[in-house]
């Protein structure tokens, strides 16, 4: 009895001081994310009281849809000259084995120390750019051969080696901090527009105040040794709607970006909404040896590939997957 209990006890206190650990390296890790998104989005944000308080419910979404973004990327899948030969989708996106060998090489650099250039193993990111173009080839269909018949193919080109690791574990870390890092981009690119168009609008609405000021002083001139100017006189008026229209779109930006809560209301709303910033869709393909891509109807040609497309902002579009290779250890931004 009493044995059972010392150890049922014992079990108690090791599982409450396991999750005591566990929740204390969570709360350093967003403490960490937290620190890194404000330096990047605007380190003005910590002169607002409780700030990490009021990122803490956003930045835990964000960096949760960062976990499940990574860990649906499809792979790893190795990257090397015989597997060019022997994996279909190596295959499909390298024009050639020469090619796969060159983006592998202007990945780990040119100046390597002895120890680097013994072979380890590494993960990454390959990102590339997908190109589809309209072809027109020859099919045979029993004893038919048709002639110019449409196809699509697809090629890629622009490879990059991004976040490359010991392990996959690592990789994925550091792409999850990247994901993070896109949305503080975005949030600091925003603010700095933003800032930018209140200082245009600052140094217009002085500009214009300057030329009503020196048109008063013309039209004071005039009547001083004749009469008022009608034409000055109707230019100073439409010189007054300017500034007042200027000064409602100063308003209206103020009450937005002025201040460091306005920065950190911006930021709030981006890492609360990952998914406008930064998406991730599978996509499959179904290819040719020529990366021909074919139809339902090509039954049971060609080889099947997945690969995710990443997504900013619906703008920089990028076909990705996890492979491993053998070389050094690189360190590739």
């Amino acid at each position: 009895m009493n044995t059972n209990f010392l150890h049922s006890a014992t079990s108690w206190i090791q599982g409450f001081k396991e999750r005591y650990l566990a929740g204390r390296a969570r709360e350093q890790k967003l403490r960490q994310a937290t620190d890194m998104v404000v330096k990047i989005a605007d380190p003005r944000i910590r002169r607002v009281g409780r700030y990490r308080k009021s990122l803490r419910a956003p930045i835990k979404e964000a960096m949760a849809y960062c976990d499940h973004l990574v860990e649906s990327l499809p792979g790893p899948v190795c990257l090397s000259r015989r597997q060019y030969h022997k994996d279909p989708l190596v295959k499909a996106l390298f024009v050639s084995a020469d090619n796969l060998e060159e983006v592998l090489h202007l990945a780990q650099g040119k100046n390597t120390s002895p120890d680097q250039e013994k072979a380890k193993d590494s993960v990454a990111l390959l990102t590339m750019t997908s190109e589809e173009k309209t072809v027109f080839r020859h099919e045979q269909h029993g004893d038919v051969v048709l002639r110019d018949v449409k196809k699509r193919t697809v090629n890629f080109t622009d490879h990059r080696i991004l976040a490359s690791s010991a392990t996959l574990d690592k990789t994925k870390e550091r792409l999850k901090g990247r994901g993070l890092e896109v949305m503080a981009t975005i949030a600091m690119e925003q603010i700095a527009s933003l800032r930018g168009d209140l200082a245009e609008l600052r140094e217009r609405r002085e500009y214009l105040k300057a030329m009503r000021k020196m048109l008063n002083g013309r039209n004071r001139t005039l009547e001083l040794f004749a009469h008022r100017d009608h034409e000055t006189v109707e230019k100073l008026q439409n010189l007054e709607t300017l500034i007042k229209e200027v000064a409602e779109e100063i308003d209206l930006l103020r009450q937005k970006i002025e201040l460091p809560k306005d920065s950190l209301a911006l930021l709030q709303k981006i890492m609360a909404r990952p998914e406008d910033t930064l998406t991730s869709n599978k996509k499959t393909l179904r290819l040719d040896w020529m990366n021909v891509i074919l139809s339902d109807k090509d039954d049971n040609k060609g080889n099947t590939i997945a690969l995710a497309e990443l997504s900013i902002k619906d703008e920089l579009q990028r076909s990705a997957v996890l492979v491993a290779f053998k070389g050094s250890d690189t360190r590739v931004h």
